[in-house]
């Protein structure tokens, strides 16, 4: 299975534990928007990634031609080290 898809199980509202709450974060961590009252771009992204993990939610984070400091922030938004594909600066392909 891919990352810890296959170890992690959730009941949703009926008490079924065949579904998983996930989401699939791709980017080149470079922000367009940031809306200033809110903190930074990564302050937001990071705030975001945490409240979904505490809610349940597996966060796959795939880095696409990013920086340092936007994969670390990926490093930190993804549920796991499993849950987490970078590629190679300038690289077209997938991670």
């Amino acid at each position: 299975m891919v990352g810890g898809l296959a170890r992690r199980q959730f009941a949703d509202a009926h008490g079924d534990l065949n579904k998983v709450k996930a989401v699939i974060l791709m980017t080149d961590g470079e922000f367009n928007t940031q809306y200033s009252a809110l903190g930074s771009a990564a302050q937001q992204a990071s705030r975001h990634c945490d409240a979904m993990k505490a809610d349940g939610v597996v966060v796959y984070a795939v880095a696409f031609q990013a920086g340092a400091a936007s994969e670390a922030l990926l490093r930190q938004c993804a549920s796991s080290s499993a849950d987490l594909a970078l590629s190679a600066p300038g690289s077209t392909s997938r991670p």
